[in-house]
This record gives structure tokens, sequence and C-alpha cells, in this order.
């Protein structure tokens, strides 16, 4: 064996003030005396590190040999040479003369001597002190308050914290944390497999790992991981998930969702409206029986009410959130707003890549400590103070929506064209990648034969509705004409069972893709608005047009300025009413040539500069850049730069992954 610790807990990454100490015992005792050669770099990040408090190990006397004496001494004169004498301090200074009142490994250069002289191949125990550390949580939150966090974001702060500072609690935990690297082991390292390890669960009891010397070659340090153990074997379980699943959903993104997945359901639906085949076709196929492709959840989601599982959580979100170089940014509520991935919540944290510099998304679970974030996002409540540097945000989707305690918001994201960071309805989430990335032109219309020769209406929320009046005045105009497919005016089942959600008000992707199945192959979609507010125009008329159903639109007088096409839609707001648009639709169903003209644009390659409201507004404002838009107002740090504010190419694709997960 080389060196294992003895400790049952393995802590995943480093405090703000164990990176600190940490910091500057390898800048005044390493680098400083020349053994940064020997040594592994310090990395920027401590995230990945993992460590043992209160250093209880063994150690093989080649671990020991393999560093020089004058190490061990410089390490016992930064043990011993701390100004304070508080609990913990491992010397009594008497006439100036150091003496050893403790227990510790380095308990006085004869004794150091004698272990490296020994020809006892026995391995060294060693109990360290108190790991508290000189700076109490009371006192950073007493910093940040009174407007001095801005120092716990640089680098200085730590660098502040240099030899003369040092207690003998810092010092302490610098050794604590630093022990398995001054034995050989890497700063990254992962925890003890007890198969492995020792052959068995049984044999590796929670607390003493057996250590086989089969494994000398660099044994990594850790807790094992006993299946019997009634608190740490779920929790630490936990902890191995969100790396799993960092790896096999969102590259380097470490998720754990708690959201229900419709992933399967979406892929369907996404294929069934882009197919050249009408849904009345497709579904005679028994992959699209929506009842044997039920909810499946292939995500492992554990449950969040476990005791065990939330205090885990809450470790790695506490010992994260002050990360330097991540931007962090708490979602106060659970009501989504699109900006927010369209409701993606995740434990511990979602990290997004997108605009460069990473960002960490924390949920309301955390919102306790929301002094802590760079960006504090309401929905709903606002929060009553904020620290100095610190962005408060406030968004909706909804229209009229308005802000309690508007004084203590920086930034205003909504579809409101006044907003000081506007939002579109254009979105892969709505609308599909395919359609998206060719500005509507994917995918091709239904060949005519296929079209059904009708007019369809397709809402699901019927309580926030402006206008059922002029609703039913148009179906009363066409009665055979019209199919209202959705939960409100219900005249005809739809072909693909609509998706149905768990939360009222709240859509998945795979709903969105299924309303677009749906429509398709009518030659006409009504996509009525719930207001006439000028440049508040939501997702229907874009899904429509992506579709190749020609939208009947009311609601904007200037809705032709938001198009990416010209001679594409049916204006009803130009009709005197509904029985006048009803006469002109039929004539339209009468004549294929006519109607043909409105699919037209479909076939041509679409140019920016023939749209420049469209391109200057409704895409560059898209909710899907809004994250970054947003993120790149927090400043800069000795260790992050402003995330970019635009939002394309592989930035794109990551919000579209994140997207396809909101429950």
């Amino acid at each position: 064996y080389g060196y294992a610790s003895l400790n049952g807990i393995t802590f995943p990454m480093m405090d703000l003030n164990n990176q600190c100490v940490t910091s500057a015992y390898y800048q005044y005792v390493i680098e400083k005396n020349g053994y940064g050669d020997i040594f592994p770099p310090l990395p920027r990040s401590f995230l990945d590190i993992r460590y043992t408090c209160c250093a209880q190990f063994i150690v093989s006397k080649k671990r020991i040999l393999s560093r020089p004496l004058d190490l061990y001494e410089k390490l016992f004169n930064f043990t011993v040479s701390a100004n304070d004498t508080g609990h913990g301090t491992p010397i009594n200074k008497v006439n100036g003369k150091s003496t050893w009142t403790g227990y510790n490994f380095l308990s006085t250069k004869p004794s150091i001597k004698k272990v490296l002289n020994t020809e006892n191949s026995t391995p060294v125990n060693s109990v360290n002190g108190s790991t508290e550390s000189s700076i109490k949580k009371r006192d950073l939150e007493r910093m940040i308050m009174n407007g001095t966090g801005g120092l716990l974001r640089t680098r200085h702060w730590c660098q502040a914290l240099n030899m003369t500072l040092m207690t003998s609690f810092s010092r302490g935990a610098a050794l604590e944390l630093t022990w398995h690297v001054i034995f050989g082991d890497q700063w990254k390292s992962s925890s003890l497999d007890p198969v492995l390890l020792c052959g068995s669960e049984e044999r590796c009891p929670q607390d003493l790992p057996v250590v086989s010397k089969n494994y000398s070659d660099g044994v990594p340090h850790g807790v094992v991981r006993n299946q019997r153990d009634p608190f740490w074997y779920p929790a630490l379980a936990y902890e191995a998930a969100v790396r799993r699943q960092g790896i096999g959903m969102f590259g380097e993104t470490l998720t754990l969702l708690t959201t229900p997945d419709y992933s399967k359901q979406l892929d369907l639906m996404e294929e069934a409206s882009e197919s050249p085949l009408p849904p009345s076709l497709l579904v005679s196929q028994p992959r699209f029986h929506l009842s044997e492709t039920s909810h499946q959840n292939d995500i492992s989601v554990h449950n969040m009410e476990d005791e065990r599982i939330r205090w885990f959580s809450d470790l790695v979100v506490n010992r994260t959130a002050w990360n330097l170089e991540y931007v962090t940014v708490l979602l106060l509520n659970d009501n989504s707003c699109g900006v927010d991935f369209f409701g993606l919540r995740a434990q511990p944290y979602i990290t997004f890549r997108g605009c460069e510099t990473p960002i960490r998304i924390y949920t309301s679970r955390h919102k306790k400590h929301a002094y802590m974030y760079d960006v504090v996002i309401s929905s709903g409540e606002v929060p009553k103070f904020k620290r100095d540097g610190q962005i408060h945000a406030w968004c909706s989707m909804e229209q009229g929506a308005e802000i309690s305690n508007s004084s203590n918001i920086d930034v205003t994201i909504t579809p409101e064209p006044h907003s000081s960071l506007p939002i579109s309805f254009y979105s892969h989430f709505y609308l599909g990648e395919k359609a998206v990335r060719s500005v509507l032109r994917e995918p091709s219309p239904l060949a005519h034969d296929l079209k059904i020769p009708k007019i369809v209406i397709a809402y699901d929320d019927c309580t926030n509705f402006c206008c059922e009046d002029w609703v039913n005045a148009f179906q009363n105009a066409m009665p055979e004409n019209v199919d209202s497919i959705g939960a409100c005016w219900t005249t005809k089942e739809a072909t693909i069972p609509m998706i149905k959600t768990l939360r009222k008000g709240d859509y998945p992707m795979a709903y969105h893709a299924n309303l677009r199945a749906n429509i398709r192959p009518y030659m006409f979609t009504l996509c009525h608005d719930s207001t006439s507010d000028q440049g508040w125009i939501t997702e229907r008329v874009y899904q429509a047009l992506a579709v190749g159903s020609v939208p009947v639109y009311r609601g904007s007088p200037d809705i032709e300025n938001y198009l990416p096409c010209k001679n594409c839609i049916v204006n009803a707001n130009q009709f005197e009413s509904p029985a006048a648009l009803a006469s002109y639709l039929q004539e339209l169903m009468d004549d294929r040539d006519r109607y043909e003209e409105l699919l037209a644009w479909k076939k041509e390659a679409y140019e920016p500069t023939d749209f420049p409201e469209f391109e200057f507004y409704t895409r560059a404002t898209s909710v899907d850049t809004s994250f970054c838009r947003l993120a790149s107002m927090v400043p800069k740090n000795a260790f992050h730069y402003s995330p970019r504010s635009s939002c394309d190419g592989e930035c794109l694709n990551e919000v579209y992954r994140l997207q396809r997960y909101a429950p």
C-alpha cells in the first residue's frame, strides 16, 4: 500500500476558506521553498478535489521516504509558528523555545529523523486537531451584507491570507487537506471502490478501509461505500449519480433531474411534425401509440424528500456557490419564465457552458443564501435585499405581468418591447431545431392532396383567452370547415392524442412538437394571440409557418414586420367580421393555385436584409439567447471573464439539449 485515509467521509470539493488556506500554504511552504517540482501543481479550481477531514491515515515507509527531510522540517516550522495559542495549537512557547503538547505526525525534529531512518515499516497513524477555520461563517456573511463581498469574489482575498495571518486552525486545516498530496497522490482523485480495494463490501467497514498491497502504485484515498451504512451510502450514491449523469446527458454538466422526462414522446412527435406522411397514416404504426411510450423516466431520479439526499445536495451547493471561476445564478421561484430553459430544475445545479464562461444555475431550494449568487432571477417574489455588485432580474412570459418591489430589480425580462432585456417566442422549444436553423423553411409542407381542407383550432388554456366571442362567431360562420382539437371549443379529437402535463399551464417541449404534428395536415391554423398590443407575438404563428399550415392570424396589427416571409399568412385583423374572414378562407380552399402562393416562400432562400425587423428583433431577442445576454452583465473578476452576450452554434445546441428536459 501507499497512502489511505482512515476517515469515514470523503468530501468532493473544498469551500472558500479551505481554498484560501491551501493556496497560501502551497505558495509560502511549497513553491517558495522550491518544492514545486516534486509536487503536482495546485489546480485553479478545487471543485473536483476529494479530501478527508481530520487527517487520520495510514502511510507506507516508501511514501514517507519519497520526500526530503528538509521538507518535513519546513512543514514542522509552518505548523508551530502561528502567533495564536488557540485550541489545537500544537506547541507552548516557553522562553522562546517550542515544546510539544499535542498529537501530531510532525511532533519534533528528532522524531522526524527517527521515522525517516528506522528499519521498522509499521505504518504511521496521524491524528490532527480541530478543522475549525480562522474566518467564521458569521464574519463572511457580515462582510457580504456590509458591501465588502466583492473581496470574496477575487483572488486578492486569498492572497491577503498570508503566512502572518494564518492561525493554528488554518495551518492545521492546510495540512489536513494536503496529506494525500504530500504522500504522493494527485490533487484530483476518485473515491475508493470497496470491491477493488479489499475484495468485497463486507470486508470494508465504512470507517476503516482495509488496504491491499496489490494496489501499492497509487491507491486513491477516500471513503469506502458500505451499502449497509444508513446515511453515507445513499448520500454518496447521490453524488455518484450526479457525476454519471453529467457524462451521459449534457457533457460536462453536473446535474440530477427532479422533473418528468418526455424524451421518448418528443422524439416521436418531432418525427411526426416533419414526416411527409400525414398523422392519420403514422398513428397506425405501433410505435406511435402513446400508451406504449407513456412517461418513462430513463434518467435516474433520486427522491429529494430523502433527508440524506437533501443533505448531500445542500453540501454540494454550499461548497460550489462561491467558486470564483463560475458565474452563479439562483432561480428564486419554481414557476417557469422561459429564460430558465422553460422550467428545467435540477439538483444540485445545472452547469451551462454555452456563453464561454461557465455558469452554474441553482434552484429555489437554495435561496436562503441568495446573497451569495452573482445573479438572482425572480418570476414571482422579489428579494428584499441584495449585495453590491449582485444583479436582480425579474422575468415573465405572460402579457401584462406586474412586478412587486420593482425598485430592487436591475433587469426586466419579458416579451414587452420596452423591457430592458426583451425576449421573443421564436425558440427551439416551440418550433424544433430543424425549423429554427432553416428560418422556418423546413420541413417542407405536406403535398396538397394530403392536406385537410379545413381550419384547425388547437388551444388548451382557456382561462386567460381574451376573445372567446370572436372565436365562437368564427366557428359558427363555417361550422363544417373548422376542427377544434384542443381543450377549448372542442369539436374533434386530435389525430395524435395531445400530451397531457403534470402541471397546469406548463407544457414540455414534447407538447409543442405534438401540437405541430397535429396541425401540420390542415390547410389553415387559427393563430389568435391574447392581446392586440403592438409587437406582442406568441409562438403560434411561427409553429403554423414551420409545418406548412397557413396561419390565420389575429393579434398584433404590425404582424408582418416580425415574420421571415412575405405573402405567407392570412391577416384576420384586416377583416371586418368573422363571417367575412370565413368567406375569404373558403375561396382559398377552393382555389389550389391561390392557396399554394401562400406556401411558395418555403422554397425560397432566406435573405436577412429583406426582413430587418424579424432579423434584429425576433431572432436576436429569441428567448434561446436570453441567458447569455443576462449573464454578460456580470462583470469579470480575476478568475473569469464576463460571459459573451451572443448565443449561436454550440451555444444554441446546449440550449436545445437543456430545453428537451423541461418539465
